[in-house]
């Protein structure tokens, strides 16, 4: 809808929310949805060559079935590198995971502190030098390949420096394609 007197455009969004519906699923950000919502729709829209100038404004409906947004996917030839790139964050992820095999609590602290306790067996002193990351499949961004993981295993597996590292992975073995 064009606003003639300052010549702006507003983008009216439309969406169904079921009233009878207990849960609501969305992407999880560290801001709040509207705000979330807001960042990808500029995102898109200045990459596809638009200009964005303000910002949302929030107003409340009483209709619960009013539309909220109608999405379209992505072709299947460009979700498929986001795809490929989410299985290393998760192979990534379980491995790294994985590692307190004998722990009942499979969490980040606790395969956080194997890792330090075989870090300082081995005498790697690292403090203060370098920043062991939380890896990709924790945080979400996608720095490492799964090649990058499966030549750790291997360097891991061959050198007796790490024998005690060696013990803790779960698995037999990992292809990677």
């Amino acid at each position: 809808m064009r606003d003639s007197a300052r010549e702006t455009l507003t983008i009216l969004i439309n969406g169904v929310y079921p009233a009878q519906c207990k849960n609501l699923d969305h992407d999880l950000a560290i801001t709040r949805t509207e705000h979330y919502f807001f960042g990808v729709l500029k995102k898109l829209w200045l990459n596809s060559g638009g200009t964005i100038n303000g910002y949302y404004k929030k107003k409340n409906k009483s209709n619960k079935h009013v539309l909220v947004a109608h999405v379209f996917s992505e072709e299947l030839s460009t979700a498929l590198g986001v795809m490929l790139k989410e299985s290393d964050n998760l192979t990534a992820r379980n491995i790294f995971l994985s590692l307190p095999e004998f722990s009942k609590r499979k969490e980040l602290r606790n395969s956080r502190k194997l890792l330090y306790g075989s870090m300082k067996e081995n005498n790697i002193y690292w403090h203060f030098r370098n920043i062991i990351d939380n890896g990709p499949g924790l945080s979400r961004v996608t720095r490492i390949k799964a090649e990058s993981v499966m030549s750790l295993i291997q360097e891991i597996d061959q050198g007796t420096k790490f024998s005690s590292l060696n013990q803790c992975f779960q698995f037999q073995a990992l292809t990677v394609l």
